[in-house]
């Protein structure tokens, strides 16, 4: 029965998992963590400097202890529309599931749910001025980000629960204020430095990670690689020894890791050198890197089809035993290793590459953290009870409504150890085994999620299950040390329909169209200078210039607030 138990963890945990997951991927201002500098730490959030006792009122020093904040106020039912523009979303009703049901029971909202089948379709609810109570997205969000559109945080806040604003991260105000000296929302999944520094954070498992075959590599008395040019070498001698096997097979989707090793996230990501930002096509290692992909399609060693694939097909050919290396994210050795060993009875074993792979003798390993947060969550001007709204993102908010939504119930699903750790119970076990985990909730109402709470879940993963997920936090532990940290860059996204933000997506729509005739071309150097020549004839220089401006300009709002990282 244990380790049945332990069974049913861990698939409840890559169900949460692959929420988490999502997130990462291949994103225009960072890699999949999410992190940001500040000075507060989780559980206090203290501010205000008045001295009225505390819970007496609200002009008295705040915490998110304090008696009477405005959430608690009014709890009367309340029904409000909410679309979640996420595909990939595991939920989709509310009520059903213990987490919901205990949010009505202290709040009295109730969300009327619709999630998205179609990406467009949260952009023609916006053009046809048919906008939901509240909207959980991360596309085309600058859109949103207009008075006309949404309530803008600050002005609810002012209105209807002023100690809110007491409570908020200061670096956060920073990080969520848009050019109007609004802010909109605040994203999910933010990190405050004292997160980061807390042994229990690592980055999100959407995080990217490159994997081999050690039973292979130790059928073959071969080690893990430490540089760009033994993985080649590695690779050349599994394709002659097992031929039937594909020798590396990337994401379809997903971020390349081997991008890292040449300095920067992935092709259409920003990157950074000194002051000046650029998209990642005009990244110093771009060209190396694509080289060494078409080295690797040139000898045999990658198939091009395998970008033809949906993500499916990946992983039944991974979880199949078919493949000696594969790339996808920091969660891939723990999932196919559980396939290998329950599902499918393959005597096989998958780990990461836990090191800083060098090229030429170079180390550039150095993963860019750009995040001030995940997605946003927004107070439409279609919300007819905006306060009620407002003081529900202030539960959300808070470290209670944090962990409830993204550890469940203390108690009933979980309790902590003396770590700070979790230690599921029977109760979620059970559920989970019976196959009614989305009966728990666990998870999906995270709109104001903190990194650490999500880190949290991770880091509590080795507790139940250490033969598979031990691997995978061992690399989430390495990125995290060699993380470079720069949230400026999160403000060079172009608003929606400028000359910008239609350059960059037509050189994403370039590269997504060209990179398997550059990884498969014979003259590569007619290829990449033809490719770059379209690349400037689209205007990569102009959206350069932008992204450097948009960057001085964040930094210096940065210094202004006396904010260093």
């Amino acid at each position: 029965m244990k380790m049945k138990k332990f069974a049913a963890l861990f698939m409840a945990l890559i169900l949460v998992l692959t929420t988490f997951a999502a997130c990462g991927g291949d994103n225009n201002s960072s890699t999949s963590s999410k992190t940001e500098e500040s000075s507060k730490t989780e559980e206090s959030s203290t501010g205000g400097d008045s001295s009225a006792e505390d819970g007496d009122t609200n002009t008295g020093d705040i915490t998110w202890d304090t008696a009477d904040l405005s959430w608690k106020k009014n709890t009367d039912p309340v029904t409000m529309t909410c679309y979640i523009d996420f595909d990939w979303y595991a939920y989709d009703t509310w009520g059903n599931d213990d987490v919901s049901q205990l949010i009505t029971e202290e709040t009295g909202v109730t969300l009327d749910v619709t999630k998205s089948s179609d990406l467009n379709q949260l952009q023609v609810l916006l053009a046809a001025g048919e906008l939901p109570d509240l909207i959980f997205t991360t596309n085309q969000v600058t859109r949103f980000m207009d008075p006309d559109q949404c309530y803008p945080y600050d002005e609810l806040i002012n209105e209807y629960c002023p100690e809110f604003m007491k409570l908020i991260d200061p670096v956060e105000l920073v990080n969520n204020t848009q050019d109007d000296g609004h802010f909109y929302t605040l994203r999910s999944h933010y990190s405050s430095a004292s997160d980061f520094a807390d042994p229990r954070w690592v980055p999100s498992p959407g995080d990217s990670g490159l994997y081999l075959r050690t039973d292979l590599l130790e059928d073959m008395g071969k080690e893990m690689p430490t540089s760009i040019e033994e993985f080649k070498e590695i690779l050349d001698a599994a394709q002659e020894k097992y031929p039937d096997l594909a020798t590396y097979m990337p994401h379809p989707t997903w971020a390349n890791p081997l991008c890292e090793f040449y300095g920067f996230t992935s092709p259409t990501a920003i990157s950074y050198e000194d002051d000046k930002a650029f998209i990642g096509l005009s990244d110093p290692g771009f060209k190396g890197w694509l080289q060494f992909m078409n080295s690797l399609v040139q000898d045999g060693l990658m198939s091009v089809e395998a970008y033809t694939y949906e993500p499916e097909q990946f992983f039944q050919i991974v979880r199949s035993g078919g493949v000696f290396s594969a790339s996808y994210n920091t969660n891939l050795a723990s999932d196919t290793n559980k396939n290998y060993y329950d599902a499918n009875n393959i005597d096989a074993h998958l780990e990461p590459v836990v090191a800083a792979l060098t090229h030429d003798g170079v180390d550039e390993y150095a993963p860019l953290d750009a995040a001030t947060g995940w997605a946003y969550f927004f107070i439409s001007k279609n919300c007819k009870t905006p306060d009620r709204a407002i003081n529900f993102v202030e539960y959300l908010k808070s470290p209670y409504g944090d962990h409830l939504t993204q550890w469940g119930i203390e108690g009933k699903h979980y309790d902590l150890n003396e770590d700070g750790l979790l230690v599921r119970t029977d109760y979620y076990l059970d559920k989970v085994e019976a196959g009614e985990a989305n009966t728990l909730g666990v998870g999906p109402w995270y709109f104001m999620a903190s990194g650490l709470g999500e880190a949290v879940s991770v880091s509590s993963s080795t507790l139940a299950y250490p033969e598979y997920a031990t691997s995978d936090i061992n690399l989430l532990k390495f990125r995290k040390e060699h993380y470079v940290r720069q949230p400026a860059l999160a403000f060079t996204t172009p608003a929606a329909d400028t000359d910008e933000f239609i350059i960059k997506t037509k050189l994403t729509e370039l590269w997504n169209n060209s990179q398997v005739g550059l990884y498969s071309a014979a003259d590569f150097e007619s290829a990449y200078n033809e490719f770059m020549a379209n690349c400037e004839q689209i205007g990569i220089s102009k959206l350069n210039d932008f992204y450097t401006e948009k960057f001085q300009d964040a930094l210096k709002k940065y210094e202004d607030a006396g904010i260093t990282f």
